[in-house]
């Protein structure tokens, strides 16, 4: 039978809080839906306990991988996923009860026909699934970076591969912004609704999000925003400004951090993120951005002094 929906779950260190997304899941796996749950090298036991679940429902699919990061295991299983449709589902996170029934009659609907992304509400509560609310997608999406993160949105399957749309692969994190701007920027198939609201995404003061730390997930984001200038060649003017915006903005805020916090990172890593932005300068931006940039020189020159003083 043909898979129409494939749900793809990074797992590191899961077994505290995947119990949940278990059980949203185990009444709805019907026959053309298939669970891929990426085992990311966890050392909690949990990878026993996702063979045990995978060995009792044909419908879950676990692959065990070395520890590279979420970015690394939602690829490996985009790679991996037969379905028509994809759905990332976080192990902290849930579906509703009506969540397969509700996405079979979206993407079976005459809508789906020319679409590659619909773009949901998402529904937050707390790790209790206390205070829950809905939180809807904006009517318009402005410079080609939708306010909803990657979660709560369904992917023409065929759409991702052919345009090779994936997750930068950092061990820190994988910035799931980089796949939205990738996401949403080459395609214009993409329709927005404002029902169903199929996930549930719980704010876990344990995870990744809280967890960084903020001087290396800077000097990631430096890295990866620099990739999509080039990434995103052919994308309008104002969403290449954004991208060039939220370089700056990382790369000034690496180089506080640095001054701020006395942080003494290795010589290439500063220059690393240095040269992404003297290369940067003359790239297309707003106002704004020149502040930035303006900004960038001075800390730059700052930076430079401290690092000949202290030796």
């Amino acid at each position: 039978m043909q898979v129409t929906l494939s749900i793809i779950t990074a797992a590191y260190n899961a077994g505290m809080v995947i119990d949940r997304a278990v059980r949203s899941l185990m009444l709805q796996l019907v026959e053309d839906v298939e669970w891929i749950i990426v085992d990311d090298g966890a050392t909690d036991g949990s990878a026993a306990m996702l063979d045990e679940l995978a060995a009792a429902h044909a419908q879950i699919h676990v692959i065990h991988t070395e520890n590279r990061g979420a970015g690394a295991a939602r690829n490996t299983g985009i790679r991996a996923a037969q379905g028509e449709w994809i759905a990332f589902l976080d192990a902290d996170d849930y579906f509703t009860d009506t969540a397969i029934a509700d996405i079979a009659a979206l993407v079976g609907s005459s809508h789906a026909q020319d679409t590659d992304i619909f773009y949901l509400p998402k529904i937050v509560t707390d790790m209790e699934g206390r205070a829950p609310h809905v939180v809807q997608p904006e009517s318009l999406i402005r410079n080609g970076l939708p306010d909803l993160e990657f979660w709560s949105s369904l992917y023409r399957n065929s759409y991702l591969r052919q345009a090779d749309v994936r997750f930068p692969e950092h061990r820190e994190q994988d910035v799931e912004t980089a796949f939205r701007l990738l996401a949403f920027n080459r395609t214009t198939r993409i329709r927005t609704r404002h029902d169903p609201a199929f996930l549930v995404h719980r704010d876990n003061p344990d995870s990744n999000v809280h967890t960084w730390n903020p001087e290396r997930l800077l000097r990631v984001k430096s890295t990866v925003y620099a990739d999509l200038i080039g990434e995103l060649a052919d994308a309008p003017a104002n969403v290449r400004k954004k991208i060039v915006s939220t370089l700056y903005t990382s790369i000034d805020q690496y180089l506080i951090a640095v001054i701020r916090r006395h942080i003494h990172p290795s010589k290439n890593q500063l220059q690393t993120v240095t040269r992404i932005g003297w290369h940067s300068l003359g790239r297309q931006c707003t106002a704004k951005t020149w502040a930035k940039k303006m900004l960038f020189m001075l800390l730059v020159v700052v930076t430079s002094f401290r690092a000949s003083t202290a030796r």
